[in-house]
């Protein structure tokens, strides 16, 4: 097996954005030699986690046959500097799908719409879920919004971004780059619909556009991964502000690559940037800041005030 974790770990220097000279140094001292004694990949799990260990990749994973074998599992060398602990118990209701998708007007004309993560299930069916609640609160005469991230940790961006492009002018709105500041991947919105690389993996109905309507974004220490990917999209766009915490900062992009047609590696390969290129190496800052463990999302909720007042203006 000692060829196989070669050709494993070689792949992952080569693409993980976190191979750094002391990345490199630390995994030429790691004590692979057990490789020898391995009869199958699954034995390799012990070697690759330090692998990722020495990377401090809090991001990525290594799978085999479809399930996670090894990740980060020691933070000495982690590349995720956030240090707030999570309110367990509310987090514990966020697990159970307390607080799941809503689209409801808040008062006035504002839209509300919390986007939560996106873990399995058929995603064409979530992004026209999602899509519906916006399309009714327009239909409610809903003319400024509210996109809620706050307990969106991840999943699938796609029918997250591909329900909200009605917000977003037709142009780049983020990459990512490699650790080398090449090109990693570009966000677009074009002809109606979210693009990654010029692809589309989701191909709604072309929504009536609302790209000049104004707009507040809620943020936090569960926004992470494809949440951040989403806030990224909303950094940059006119008429935009951004309210609540610091994200989670899991704001780097994971590839996909298949070795012995059971190995994915899936580990961190780009950050995200603007469309100037500005990095958000360490997550999203929101504009006006509110500390909060624990949500409320009723409209005592400090960060949904603030969005609100925000939005009706003077």
């Amino acid at each position: 097996m000692c060829t196989e974790l070669d050709s494993i770990v070689r792949t992952i220097q080569r693409v993980s954005f976190y191979n750094t000279q002391a990345a490199q140094e630390r995994i030429a001292k790691l004590d692979l030699s057990g490789c020898a004694q391995a009869d199958s990949l699954h034995e390799l799990a012990t070697h690759l986690t330090a692998v990722m260990n020495a990377l401090g990749d809090h991001h990525g994973r290594i799978m085999l046959d479809w399930g996670p074998i090894a990740w980060m599992s020691d933070a000495t060398y982690t590349n995720n500097h956030d240090e707030r602990s999570p309110d367990q118990a509310f987090w514990g209701e966020v697990q159970r799908g307390r607080y799941g998708f809503e689209a409801s007007i808040r008062t006035g004309n504002v839209g509300y719409l919390r986007i939560p993560a996106v873990n399995g299930g058929d995603v064409q069916q979530v992004a026209q879920q999602f899509r519906h609640g916006l399309d009714s609160l327009l239909a409610a005469g809903a003319d400024r919004w509210i996109i809620d991230l706050r307990v969106n940790s991840g999943g699938n961006m796609w029918p997250m971004l591909e329900a909200l492009a009605p917000l977003f002018h037709e142009r780049r709105v983020a990459t990512t780059i490699d650790r080398n500041d090449g090109s990693f991947a570009a966000y677009d919105f074009r002809e109606g619909h979210f693009e990654r690389n010029a692809y589309r993996m989701i191909d709604l109905p072309v929504g009536t556009d609302r790209s000049h309507d104004p707009v507040v974004v809620l943020m936090g220490r569960y926004t992470a991964s494809s949440g951040e990917a989403v806030a990224a999209c909303f950094m940059d766009r006119p008429n935009t502000t951004t309210i609540g915490e610091a994200t989670a900062d899991y704001a780097t992009e994971t590839g996909w690559i298949t070795l012995y047609d059971r190995v994915v590696i899936s580990v961190a390969e780009g950050v995200f940037c603007n469309a100037q290129g500005h990095q958000y190496r360490h997550g999203f800052i929101p504009e006006v800041v509110i500390p909060q463990p624990a949500p409320g999302f009723d409209d005592a909720d400090p960060a949904i005030k603030a969005a609100i007042d925000h939005l009706k203006g003077p």
